[in-house]
């Protein structure tokens, strides 16, 4: 008896879903922020894709995390408007997650 595809696929995407069921919201935020805006300068998986942007994989979460507050909350030497504006209306959660994410990264 063969089994049939349109089952593998269903079943395929059940698995794939229940994997992310459970994943913390704030870092489902925090991807989305990644994908969508650090990798035009941090490049993919942290690595800077130019030595004017500095690259985060592997760096220390405290470290990312009080660099990106300053730069939101605008109380630091930190003045670097793109900066500002990209992390200017992220909560604390989602800066948490994204330190957290990129600190788990390997150094390049």
């Amino acid at each position: 008896m063969k089994f049939p595809a349109y089952l593998l696929i269903v079943f395929g995407l059940f698995l794939n879903a229940a994997a992310f069921a459970d994943e913390d919201p704030a870092l489902a935020k925090a991807k989305t922020i990644i994908n969508g805006t650090c990798v035009s300068c941090h490049g993919i998986d942290g690595v800077s894709i130019a030595e004017q942007w500095p690259s985060l994989a592997g760096q220390k979460a405290a470290y990312l995390e009080k660099q990106m507050l300053t730069f939101r909350d605008r109380n630091g030497n930190r003045d670097y408007q793109v900066m500002m504006n990209m992390v200017g209306g992220l909560d604390d959660a989602t800066i948490k997650a994204l330190a957290k994410y990129y600190s788990s990264l390997p150094q390049p």
